[in-house]
């Protein structure tokens, strides 16, 4: 078992142990599974959408299945749903009966913040295989009501004992052909394994997401995923993240902001995440392109000056020290330089790009853990303006198009691509638009020559909005040796 978040204290309960993986949870009663509820007036991302019980669905569908993970006690799991993104909650975590399970994300505040007990569940196996959940904040059980075998059947909070058939759950391990976590081509939560250790990182195809810790606030819509989704993008294969961020004097840390609107992500929240994942596949390695902004277009000139620079790297450089071995150390004058950088060098490391760091008359500091983004022939392009109001869908395509031609086409592999699918996806013209970016993107993905990698670089995508397999075909450029399953 392993967790992705903050160091775990000791837990006061033990219960059976269960292994990390992504799970059906299937009802002993009423032969029904759980699952997050979806509807196409509140879709299934949105916050608070119950918890039900329903009829399995085949093949099967991602809003029933749950990644099994742990988030502060070694003990006890959480099951984070791997359509929605969204965590099995006990509504305030309350100890009546009947209390409802709904789908809710982590605390903004978490890990800094021990409010997350009403998402933790201990698990505990009977003698015939089936698994019984006790919620850590109010010692109540997960079940379905009167074990109804009814499609959206409640799923709730309560006391019971271990002989209530409707409180235990049969766990059968999801399909891997049929889940983000497997893709048809590699394993993705350890894609990397499968590349060969002097590959130069200029050669490879790199999965990541644009303003990858963008939140949902009201009726916008999130684009990619809040601070309790870290876990998900790492396990469903993208290694590479696109993160405004800024300093907040009054919390005295590193936060997120995407084109002024800050998120509720902090950056230390996000390297504990990657430090989390790393320990458990080594063989990976995450790439983090952090900007330096300022919370408000209207403050930017206020902000950006020498004192307020100097506290931001004065704060990276205490999240650093506290994981001083998980940051990659830069070679030369810190410039993400391809010729000399092999995969073997950087597995299991963070490599920390600050880029966009033209702040006048405030020299960038030189450490060796932050590295500069080289400038090459080409080097970045949004798909998209922030409105689609500037062209259509299959214009954006072409400028996309661009940067993956010329990355596929150059033979020295020292430029440096980064590509970013980005429709900053507020409403449903412009969440249409994502998608069809994205689905550009894997038709150019069939037509090439299957017989041969090929290189496109770094593609940041819009991952609220990603067709099945994307990330695997993405991953299926590159020149893969025999995966050890």
């Amino acid at each position: 078992m392993f967790g992705f978040f903050s160091p775990k204290p000791e837990a006061n309960e033990v219960g059976t142990p269960l292994d990390t993986g992504v799970y059906i949870l299937k009802n002993r009663t009423s032969g029904t599974v759980l699952e997050l509820q979806e509807s196409a007036a509140k879709p299934v991302w949105m916050l608070k959408n119950r918890v039900q019980g329903s009829p399995q669905i085949e093949p099967t569908d991602l809003k029933q299945c749950w990644l099994v993970t742990t988030l502060r006690h070694e003990n006890y799991v959480a099951f984070l749903n791997m359509k929605g993104g969204t965590y099995v909650d006990l509504d305030d975590g309350s100890s009546s009966n009947g209390t409802l399970c709904y789908g809710y994300p982590l605390p903004a505040k978490f890990p800094l913040a021990g409010t997350e007990g009403n998402k933790e569940w201990l698990p505990t196996r009977n003698a015939e295989g089936f698994w019984r959940f006790k919620n850590r904040q109010s010692g109540t059980f997960l079940e379905i009501d009167d074990g109804s075998s009814k499609p959206g059947a409640t799923v709730q909070g309560w006391r019971g004992n271990p002989e209530q058939t409707n409180q235990q759950w049969e766990l059968i391990p999801a399909p891997p052909s049929l889940i983000p976590g497997v893709s048809a081509f590699v394993p993705l939560r350890n894609w990397m394994s499968a590349i060969p250790d002097d590959a130069p990182i200029a050669s490879l195809s790199v999965p990541g997401t644009h303003q990858s810790g963008s939140i949902l606030r009201d009726s916008n819509l999130q684009c990619q995923e809040n601070n309790h989704r870290w876990a998900v993008q790492l396990y469903n294969g993208i290694r590479h993240f696109d993160l405004g961020t800024f300093y907040d004097a009054y919390k005295e840390r590193i936060v997120g902001v995407s084109n002024s609107t800050e998120q509720d992500y902090n950056y230390l929240g996000f390297q504990t995440s990657v430090e989390r994942y790393l320990a458990e596949f080594p063989t990976e390695i995450v790439f983090a392109f952090v900007s330096v902004n300022s919370k408000t277009g209207a403050d930017m000139n206020k902000v950006y000056n020498k004192e307020y620079i100097d506290k931001w790297w004065q704060s990276m450089s205490s999240n650093v020290q506290r994981s001083p071995n998980l940051y990659a150390r830069c070679h030369g004058h810190g410039v993400l330089s391809y010729p000399d950088q092999t995969v073997k060098e950087l597995r299991g490391k963070l490599v920390l790009v600050v880029r966009n760091y033209n702040i006048v008359n405030v020299p960038r500091p030189e450490v060796d853990w932050a590295w500069r983004q080289k400038e090459g022939k080409v080097t970045e392009l949004h798909a998209a303006a922030a409105y689609m109001m500037d062209g259509t869908v299959q214009s954006k395509w072409g400028r996309a198009k661009t940067i993956i031609d010329a990355a596929a086409a150059d033979p020295e592999k020292e430029s440096f691509y980064m590509t970013s699918l980005d429709t900053d996806s507020f409403h449903d013209i412009r969440r249409r638009g994502a998608f069809e970016l994205n689905l550009n993107l894997e038709e150019w993905l069939k037509g090439r020559d299957m017989t041969k990698p090929c290189r496109i670089g770094f593609i940041a995508l819009d991952f609220y909005h990603v067709p099945f397999d994307l990330v695997g075909e993405i991953v299926a450029t590159n020149a893969l040796k025999e995966f050890p399953f």
